[in-house]
């Protein structure tokens, strides 16, 4: 979703640097100060005027409320991990521009942003920005760590289990009983749905000690398919990517730590909300896993628990 591309860092002025904005930062069109702006009304709690800061391309409809309380309540973990503040600590300009729009546009300005948090300094975001009606407006952004992350995967090569998966509602319901949650939901995908292929089952559960976790299963219809909707669904989270890993339980999978509240613009690798991902392919059938709501601290012993369940339940 979002473009790489490598370079340094520059220092930008000293007022876009310190802690304070400058004095007449309301009025400041400039890419620093829609930053601050923008984190100043998430820390508020003030949809409309977050919005204000953000491109057109990145705009959560105010009009569809389910948004945007579903938005408002993650900005909200994200404050409450930090500490209960929301603040810009430093900013910085990067040259040249590695961010770009889903189309490979690169944004007309990158920054690299850290916040004041309750714990100290967080992270880096790597934040873009572009000019619309003559002010520059907050329109991507991704984790520091998710370039490296990246660039990792583009150098490895995707590769398909031959074993066989006879039936995917029955792996789905055997790993969701296998694992120690409160099953949610069961259900079939229709066409419809996202990497639907030709059949597919999903489940998610909830836990006392951590968030969650998910199992979607889906055939399609040949292992070129199949490879091809695995690859998408990693780089898909890719932009948000804190790191990759490997499990035990299935070593030929593809795994991810990501932000799961990354939609916020706000929620860097070190504030809690992580969430594990794996997909492995077996012939013309993608295994997708997710473990959620871990601290960036917790181990991958959640998500490893779902794979050795696969890993039971295919025979291997």
């Amino acid at each position: 979703m979002l473009g790489v591309r490598s370079g340094g860092v520059v220092a930008v002025g000293v007022c876009l640097v310190v802690t304070l904005g400058c004095s007449d930062a309301a009025t400041d069109r400039s890419g620093p100060a829609a930053i601050r702006r923008y984190v100043s009304a998430l820390q508020a709690g003030d949809f409309d005027a977050a919005m204000a800061e953000r491109c057109a391309s990145a705009q959560v409809p105010s009009t569809d409320e389910g948004s945007k309380e579903q938005f408002l309540a993650q900005v909200r973990q994200v404050q409450g991990a930090a500490g209960g503040e929301l603040r810009v600590h430093d900013i910085v300009e990067v040259q040249p521009v590695r961010l770009a729009t889903a189309q490979g546009v690169p944004y007309e300005h990158e920054f690299r942003v850290r916040l004041a948090t309750a714990t100290g300094v967080s992270g880096a975001l790597a934040v873009g920005t572009v000019t619309e009606n003559g002010a520059a407006k907050v329109c991507g952004w991704s984790v520091e760590e998710s370039f490296a992350v990246r660039e990792q995967l583009a150098a490895e090569t995707f590769t398909a289990n031959t074993a066989h998966v006879g039936d995917v509602r029955g792996l789905v319901e055997h790993v969701a009983t296998e694992i120690d949650g409160d099953i949610q939901d069961s259900n079939r995908l229709t066409a419809q749905s996202d990497f639907a292929g030709v059949e597919g089952w999903t489940s998610g559960w909830t836990t006392a000690s951590y968030g969650g976790g998910r199992i979607t299963v889906v055939r399609y219809d040949n292992a070129e398919a199949a490879l091809g909707h695995a690859t998408a669904i990693i780089d898909q989270f890719a932009p948000d990517a804190t790191t990759t890993f490997t499990l035990s339980g299935l070593p030929d999978a593809r795994v991810l730590r990501y932000t799961g509240l990354a939609w916020t613009g706000v929620q860097t690798a070190d504030i809690a909300g992580q969430i594990d991902v794996a997909v492995a392919v077996y012939d013309d059938v993608v295994v997708w896993m997710t473990a959620s709501g871990l601290d960036p601290n917790d181990d991958h012993s959640k998500l490893n628990a779902i794979a050795e369940a696969v890993r039971s339940a295919i025979g291997q």
